[in-house]
């Protein structure tokens, strides 16, 4: 297969060519070799702080569930305590005075909702 003129030309060319000098690449400004351990110290202190915190903060962050206790009223024992009391505010603090005295013990042998329905028997 002949050569064609354009190849030596090519070839010609070639061996001319000297590549351009590169500039230097910026200088990379690293991260001190401390930095991550500063970090990582910073959010363990953080951390540790705030679960201290919320254990030594005591009873008075109790979820309101904790604090409070519901008994049943009826519509009859509202309609009651309405009509004895001179207002609706010592009707309320009458009943809420009932509902105090009331323990709602469990009954021996009574069971909850959940553990009926929680039974594997099928």
């Amino acid at each position: 297969m002949p050569i064609h003129d354009d190849d030596l030309q090519f070839e010609q060319e070639l061996r001319r060519f000297t590549p351009r000098e590169v500039a230097p690449l910026p200088a990379r400004r690293s991260v001190p070799r401390w930095w991550p351990a500063v970090i990582a110290a910073g959010l363990l202190l953080v951390f540790g702080s705030g679960l201290l915190w919320r254990q030594h903060r005591g009873d008075e962050h109790v979820p309101f569930s904790k604090k409070t206790t519901f008994s049943t009223l009826t519509l009859g024992q509202s309609q009651a305590a309405l009509l004895k009391g001179p207002s609706l505010d010592a009707a309320i603090d009458e009943l809420e005075r009932e509902s105090r005295l009331k323990d709602k013990k469990p009954v021996q042998g009574s069971q909850t909702a959940f553990k009926v329905l929680g039974r594997d028997e099928l």
